[in-house]
């Protein structure tokens, strides 16, 4: 035999024991965890486990202000549990009480995306109030993104509290739903004896070509139904149909009282959705709202449901506006994608009583999440008027993002012209730019610190308006820089001002304070009588009839000092009364009134000329295409005199006192 042979045979090699126990410990591990949470999960089933859940329940504090409490739980927690004295509190105190609530369910189906509630059953339960919650901020999708199954759902004895209708009141609820992919079911039967009763039955499910929904809600004066639109009358809606999935046709219809709320046909063809009719939502709204929706709103859409996402197309329209809008909305991520609206203002006088306007439109375009989508508008229109003033074609426009109230509206405002207000004003105010962020919130729009810029305007201004009234009112602080007022001079101009609805809303008040200084004086009496530049200060106010009102008015100059007032009427002419003195003829009493190049005036000199023994000295000044005519009369050392001349404009500007003096003495000697 050879030596190979003799050899015994190779035998394998035996596996490493280490890599056995690595496998074995991880397999222990894996297993012990497994049995620590069983354990775990046995312990929590058990009535010590039980009531450590119903005070864990007790600890929770939701962000909108909502408690919960359980008294005691028995049975399963993974099967049937039986709840005994379940409460609600929300920020006013207890609201909801149930002594025993039966919660059949399978929570781990929750693995599976599914919520799935075999029964929930409420013998009796009591609703003390009308729940009163805090906003909480979060934003979770509209519709969710798990299947839900409710087999059975019942209230079988509701009391709701006289804080609730006014009289204590009881009902009763029933339902069940399932929704899952591909499938929607879900009926409801709800009655709130001698006030409300609510049936709705739907039934979608596109594999076998099933469609149908009925809905049939009666609510008396003073109800649930009417307590939740906001109806101060019964309340009725049905919504019925005929068809299947694939094309089906039906109508909703609704009062609220013996008026027709609602009438709209609809459409559904395999998963698109349709609706042409019209709504009446007036009675329901109040102040501007219930204006832009009389006597009705005519409403025509067309979209595609799918993925919890719509797209498709509404219109709106009513006597006051037109809203068209197009786009899609995200009803799984609570999300605008383009949707683009364009909104005409039909009849401005539904906003504003005091308002008229052509070609007013808003365009609009939201992208992104509800809670803070970004945004871009514009505004414009040929001409927007408020009462008697005239915005030559207005434009608005800005872009930002949507946040929790209050909202910030970048805004860069022009107009091409300011028209009723005069041509001095209608000057100042050409190619009027306002600029800055405003700040929005449901009732109100306001902005501190606008920027100001006009031909011949610079300041700031201030803006708050009252969206549910109508109500505004606008500060401005202004400089006027040279301003050439013709017949008078270059002048500067700063002032502070307040715009403001006039009595009962009607028309425009603006109240505040103006200073002015002249640079260059052309008008020859006014250089004469102030012997130089003067400064003027008044309280301002300009009136809905478009008067503007001078109120202790002060001006002072090197040789004279006024103080009166006056006012500027809508053809810009002036009247203005004031006394005071003048340095060479001294105490003076003056009444101008008509265009300012070219007045009449009144003047009373007490002493104008000590020497003479002149006194209580009368001159009045008449326009005239030569310059001006007048007349004097007053008292002298000689007695009463009497003078009445004209002088051409050349020479008034020469020597026009020197000339009323002359014309004193002549008179005298004669």
């Amino acid at each position: 035999m050879s030596e190979q042979e003799d050899r015994p045979a190779a035998t394998p090699p035996a596996p490493p024991r280490r890599r056995l126990r690595w496998w074995r410990w991880l397999a222990g591990a894996v297993l012990g965890i497994v049995a620590i949470l069983l354990a775990a999960l046995s312990v929590v089933d058990t009535q010590v486990g039980h009531r450590w859940v119903a005070d864990q329940i007790g600890r929770v504090r939701t962000a909108n202000g909502l408690r919960f409490a359980v008294g005691r739980i028995d049975g399963s927690l993974y099967g049937e549990a039986r709840l005994a004295d379940v409460r609600v509190y929300d920020l006013d105190g207890l609201v909801f009480q149930a002594p025993r609530v039966t919660l059949d369910w399978r929570p781990w189906r929750w693995i599976d995306n599914r919520l799935d509630i075999r029964r929930l059953a409420v013998p009796e339960a009591r609703l003390l109030h009308v729940p009163r919650t805090r906003p909480s901020g979060r934003r979770g999708p509209i519709l969710p993104d798990f299947d839900i199954a409710i087999g059975a759902l019942s209230v079988d004895r509701l009391v709701l509290a006289p804080a609730v209708l006014g009289q204590r009141r009881t009902g009763r609820l029933q339902g069940r739903a399932d929704i899952r992919r591909g499938r929607a079911l879900v009926a409801l039967d709800a009655v709130v004896e001698g006030s409300d009763r609510l049936r709705l039955n739907i039934d979608a499910e596109p594999d076998r070509d099933r469609f149908d929904i009925d809905v049939v809600a009666r609510g008396a004066t003073r109800g649930v139904l009417a307590r939740m639109v906001g109806a101060r009358e019964g309340v009725t809606l049905d919504v019925t149909g005929d068809g299947r999935w694939a094309r089906w046709r039906g109508r909703a219809t609704a009062r609220i009282g013996a008026a027709q709320a609602m009438a709209l046909r609809l459409s559904a063809d395999a998963g698109s959705y349709a609706l042409d009719g019209s709504v009446a939502p007036a009675p329901l709204l109040k102040g501007r709202l219930q204006q832009l929706t009389l006597p009705g709103v005519r409403v025509r859409g067309r979209g595609h449901f799918a993925e919890r996402r719509l797209d498709g197309t509404l219109t709106l329209r009513s006597a006051a506006l037109a809203i068209e809008t197009q786009g899609m909305v995200d009803l799984g991520q609570n999300a605008f994608r383009n949707l683009k609206t364009k909104v005409r203002l039909l009849r401005p006088s539904a906003v504003l009583r005091t308002m008229r306007g052509e070609g007013v439109e808003l365009r609009l375009l939201l992208d992104g999440p509800f809670a803070g989508a970004s945004f871009e508008y514009r505004l414009f229109a040929k001409a927007l008027a408020f009462d008697r003033t005239v915005i030559v074609q207005p434009r608005a426009a800005g872009r930002g993002r949507w946040s929790r109230w209050p909202v910030t509206l970048p805004v860069r405002f022009t107009a091409a012209a300011v028209g009723g207000v005069g041509n001095v004003a209608g000057g100042i105010l050409r190619n009027l730019s306002i600029d800055g962020p405003l700040r929005l919130t449901p009732r109100t729009l306001s902005g501190d610190a606008l920027r100001l810029r006009s031909d011949k305007l610079s300041g700031t201004m201030a803006l708050s308006v009252d969206l549910a009234t109508g109500r505004y009112e606008v500060g401005l602080n202004g400089r006027l820089g040279r301003y050439l007022i013709p017949g008078l001079g270059i002048v500067e101009v700063t002032s502070r001002l307040s715009v403001v609805p006039g009595p009962g809303g009607r028309g425009t008040r603006v109240v505040g304070q103006g200073a002015a200084r002249v640079l260059r004086l052309d008008n020859a009496f006014f250089r004469s009588l102030a012997g130089g530049l003067p400064r003027l200060t008044a309280r301002l106010e300009r009136t809905p009839d478009g008067v503007l009102h001078f109120a202790d008015l002060v001006l002072v100059a090197p040789s004279l000092r006024l103080r009166g007032q006056g006012y500027r009427r809508r053809d810009g002419s002036f009247h203005f009364e004031g006394g005071g003195q003048q340095s060479t003829y001294g105490p003076v009493r003056l009444v101008l009134d008509g265009d300012i190049a070219r007045p009449r005036v009144e003047l009373l000199l007490a002493t104008p000329n000590a020497a003479l023994g002149l006194r209580d000295v009368r001159a009045r000044l008449e326009p005239t295409p030569q310059g001006f005519a007048y007349t004097a009369e007053g008292g002298s050392r000689g007695g009463p005199f009497r003078a009445r001349s004209c002088c051409r404009a050349g020479d008034r500007r020469r020597s026009w006192s020197m000339r009323w003096m002359s014309a004193g003495r002549a008179d005298r000697a004669g």
